[in-house]
């Protein structure tokens, strides 16, 4: 304390009733250093805990302004006065925290039998509104600085706390709205030795569970975090699990354990990988030397174990809990727990009632399972697919009228198709068709459950390689049904990335299970064994989901004002910066002597689609500002700005080496592949922008040899746009699906465009001055100009039902529109079209490109279905200057379709209603 330098303090010391002297002895101490503040010493009379002490001292401090110290602790360097700015400058602030040395056995780093570790918890995301504090529980008594009128506000500390009194007061504090913050430097020293409180881990534990429990209670009614109390609890008992276990106390630790485990609301797979990886990061937050082999092999994990083996496969338990929403959250929880019967009834009743209400809104649309299938099966997208197995034409072995679900044991190489995605598809229908026959009985509650695994299962093989975040969830609800340990050795390996000790815990788990199984056998899920075939895969985000995620695309427009028009309709109004403008970046490509190319083969994804690219010198290493993957995030995608080493990573994009070897090509050749350049959106506007302002730079000689790697495909459309707009001949185009890793004597790999997903200011300049007219400026829309209705025509991609009777409906009230096909035109004629336009409509789909070719103030109604509406065309619009307006349909998909038949929202139907759409585009068309 003496060292404190800049502020003005005192400092109360209470004596807790102490026995010792301490008093005289601080006293007399402070004396010898001179009295740097006012000091008070309070007797505190017969001893009445922490939490009456620090109570009795902060009231009777005169200043507005209070730290506290414990004993054995340091208050180091310039802790009080950066503290006291920090409030003195945010005046809304009612508290700050300050990051600490953990101190073994000695009070000062470097010294022998125990170094000095820094604890920085908001690197870690432990912050002060409530869900943060009583997630993280991140406090310290020593690095705490609190506005007086703060603990007046809420009481202080809990007199008769010993334990968690500081996890009590900040969550108390978080709840009365106290705002706080982090002063971000290590201000303060904790010691730790054997006479620390924080060794009396019993009734540690205890209060902290206790502290939680009780500021849970008090959480008013529907408040979002009761909602999530066994999650809380699960991490404060591991928490307290791997203190009792660093501590030495096995026996405790394994009681948490235990109780973890049986009271843990998330599934086995990641309960138990929540166990073990609580210890590598206690052991990290604490500067413990560690190795996953110590745990792994210690006598009470073994244990734990062992009753985690014999508690996998639940019996059949005929009373389920009655409480609870009907939701898949608590379907699978009822799953998992081995309420079956229940759990497929409350499934089965959700999506009956679910489908009535969709037919009331519109018994055309084919919501139905059976229909659905129908409908899909007669499409000319599955004709090959129906070819290859008769059992799609057939409706496979369990055909819509059979009660048994489907058995797909199909085991698929690594080289799947995109029909394969539709197969998984059909028989999720026919699955929901048999859940739907279901009458109650055993065996076909069995095959029901064999079949879910199974096709859960199917999901996540298919998911693999393109996206690990999708395969995860769906192979641990499919382990929850049938606990077979193929499965558990399949997530160790999507886990390993990023959580080492807990995937080695979970491949331990796998081989015990194993060896328990004995002689019957391990095979309990088809398709399960054929996962161990797959190639390694892709290191897992964990939280980044890229384009899927709506919140992060959403926050990327967030400057821009929303104006209702109509019910579910909203008129976009983009703000007056421009985050796109500027000058185009150097479109010179790069050279590299014998450089190489890859991308992850589109061919060999359900897809069809690329899904990461990479550029690598003669070398072989990787050029970062060449390469992107999957999932890449939108501009404000909160881990990409707020996780460094995460933002790093994105930043850097790994794919593996390819196994085969580089096809070798000779002379120059230039190199432009786009993630996703399959699909129209990003050939038009990333793609070809980047190939021409390549080709452009290029001298003219070299210009017309130059052969061309890409991704476009072979589209006759496409090819003939290459040829008329940049004298690229097919002779010259190399397709890089079917050769996806090159080596070439000279590859010309030129920057990006742009943002993924953004097109810039000078790629939708770039095309509009080489597919339009010049003009001498640019003129409004023209007030006849044609009403454009952008079809999306039969497609089992995204589907759009309903559009004839929106039409319809729209021509009844005089909103004539032209429907259109953009993708049967040439892009010169589509270009033409759109200039001509002042009034365009259209459900969500890559037609909607078409806009950097509209007039300014051309108006525009985009359809969205309910839980997919990424800004992909907000670039577009405001360099256009556009009134933009986005319409959410009602109809919403049945919950266990987007469990099992969609893969994500994304391909989610567009199911629109007439009505509203109406009356939307009558609000947007009638503004000022």
């Amino acid at each position: 304390m003496a060292e404190q330098r800049g502020v003005a303090y005192e400092l109360v010391a209470v004596d807790d009733g102490s026995t010792d002297g301490s008093g005289e002895v601080l006293r007399r101490c402070w004396n010898q250093l001179g009295n740097p503040a006012p000091l008070r010493l309070l007797e505190a009379g017969p001893p009445g805990g922490v939490s009456t002490a620090r109570n009795r001292g902060w009231q009777a401090a005169a200043a507005p302004l209070v730290a506290f110290l414990d004993a054995d602790d340091l208050c180091l360097g310039q802790r009080l006065a950066a503290q006291a700015a920090r409030l003195r400058e945010e005046p809304g602030l009612g508290q700050v925290l300050c990051g600490w040395l953990r101190m073994p056995r000695n009070p000062h780093p470097g010294v022998a039998g125990g170094e000095a570790i820094e604890v920085r918890p908001w690197q870690e995301g432990a912050g002060f509104e409530p869900e943060a504090a009583f997630r993280w529980k991140a406090v310290l008594p020593s690095a705490w600085m609190l506005r007086r009128s703060a603990l007046e506000l809420v009481g202080g500390f809990r007199p008769g706390l010993g334990h968690a009194e500081d996890v009590d007061l900040l969550l108390r504090l978080a709840m009365a709205g106290v705002r706080g913050a982090w002063v971000e430097e290590v201000l303060c020293g904790y010691r730790v030795h054997s006479d620390g409180a924080s060794r009396r881990l019993r009734p540690q534990a205890e209060a902290l569970l206790w502290v939680l429990r009780r500021a849970l209670q008090d959480l008013p009614a529907g408040h979002p975090l009761r909602q999530q109390e066994q999650q809380l609890l699960l991490g404060a008992r591991s928490w307290s699990a791997w203190k009792a276990w660093s501590e030495g106390d096995g026996d405790l630790a394994l009681e948490l354990w235990r109780e973890a485990w049986r009271a843990s609301p998330l599934g086995p797979v990641r309960t138990w990988l929540h166990l073990a990886q609580a210890v590598e990061s206690g052991a990290a937050r604490e500067g413990h030397p560690w190795r996953a082999s110590e745990l792994l092999a210690d006598a009470h994990w073994r244990r734990l174990e062992e009753q985690v083996l014999a508690e996998l496969n639940p019996p059949e338990r005929p009373a389920a809990p009655t409480s609870g929403p009907a939701d898949p959250a608590r379907v699978w929880g009822l799953l998992a727990h081995g309420y079956h019967q229940a759990g497929l009834e409350l499934w089965r009743q959700q999506l009956a009632a679910e489908l009535e209400a969709l037919a009331d809104l519109d018994a055309s649309a084919p919501w139905h399972p059976a229909r659905l299938r129908q409908e899909w099966q007669t499409h000319p997208s599955t004709a090959a697919e129906r070819q290859a197995d008769p059992q799609l034409s057939s409706g496979g072995p369990h055909a819509p009228s059979s009660p048994n679900p489907p058995q797909p044991e199909r085991s698929q190489p690594d080289g799947a198709e995109a029909g394969d995605v539709m197969a998984v598809r059909l028989r999720a229908l026919a699955w929901c068709e048999a859940l739907l026959a279901w009458g109650g009985g055993s065996e076909p509650q069995q095959r029901l459950l064999d079949g879910l695994a199974a096709l859960l299962t199917d999901w996540a093989r298919l998911c693999w390689r393109q996206n690990g975040d999708v395969a995860i969830p769906r192979l641990e609800k499919a382990f929850a049904l049938r606990p077979d340990p193929a499965l558990l050795r399949a997530l160790a390996r999507l886990y390993r990335p990023q959580a080492s000790t807990g995937a080695a815990a979970l491949q331990q788990l796998a081989d015990r299970l194993i060896s328990a199984a004995g002689a019957e056998g391990t095979a309990r899920v088809a398709g399960a064994a054929a996962l161990a075939q797959r190639p390694e895969p892709l290191p897992v985000g964990g939280t980044c989901r890229g384009p899927a995620c709506l919140d992060c695309g959403l926050a990327s427009v967030a400057a821009w004002e929303r104006r209702s028009l109509s019910e579910g309709c909203e008129l976009w109004i983009p703000p007056f910066t421009d985050p796109l403008a500027g000058p185009p970046p150097d479109g010179c490509p790069q050279a590299l002597p014998d450089g190489r190319a890859w991308l992850r083969p589109p061919l060999g994804s359900p897809w069809g689609t690329s899904a990461a690219v990479m550029v690598a010198d003669a070398d072989g290493q990787p050029l970062p500002h060449l390469c992107r993957r999957y999932p890449h995030p939108w501009p404000a995608c909160a881990l990409a700005t707020t996780k460094p080493r995460e933002a790093v990573a994105m930043a850097e994009p790994r794919e593996a080496e390819p196994l085969s070897a580089p096809l070798q090509l000779e002379g120059s050749v230039l190199a432009v592949v786009d993630l996703s350049a399959e699909i129209h959106y990003h050939w038009l506007l990333e793609q070809l922008p980047r190939l021409g302002q390549a080709l452009a730079s290029l001298p003219a000689e070299q210009r017309a040899q130059v052969r061309v790697w890409h991704n476009g495909g072979e589209d006759p459309r496409r090819l003939e746009t290459l040829r008329q707009l940049l004298d690229l001949e097919p002779s010259r185009l190399i397709d890089a699906r079917r050769h996806p890793h090159i080596q070439a004597e000279r590859l010309l790999v030129p920057p990006f465009s742009g943002r993924f997903g953004w097109p810039p200011l000078w790629a939708q300049h770039w095309l509009r001055r080489r597919l339009l007219p010049e003009r001498p400026h640019e003129e409004e829309p023209p007030s006849q100009g044609r009403w454009l209705w952008l079809s999306r025509g039969a497609t089992p991609r995204r589907p759009v039902w309903g559009e004839a009777a929106v039409l319809e409906q729209l021509a009844a009230q005089g909103l004539r529109m032209e429907a259109v096909d953009l993708g049967a035109m040439p892009l010169a004629q589509q270009a033409r079209l759109l200039d001509e336009a002042s009034v365009v409509v259209a459900p969500h789909g890559g037609a909607l490109a078409a806009l950097v070719f509209a007039r300014p103030g051309t108006r525009v109604l985009e359809l969205h279905p309910p839980h997919y509406a990424p800004p992909y065309f907000h670039a577009i619009v405001q360099a256009r200057d556009l009134r933009y307006a986005r319409c959410v349909q009602p109809a919403d998909t049945p919950a266990l379709y987007r469990e099992l038949v969609f893969e994500g929202p994304l391909v989610e139907p567009i199911h629109l209603d007439p009505a509203r759409c109406a009356a939307a585009l009558r609000a947007l068309t009638t503004l000022p």
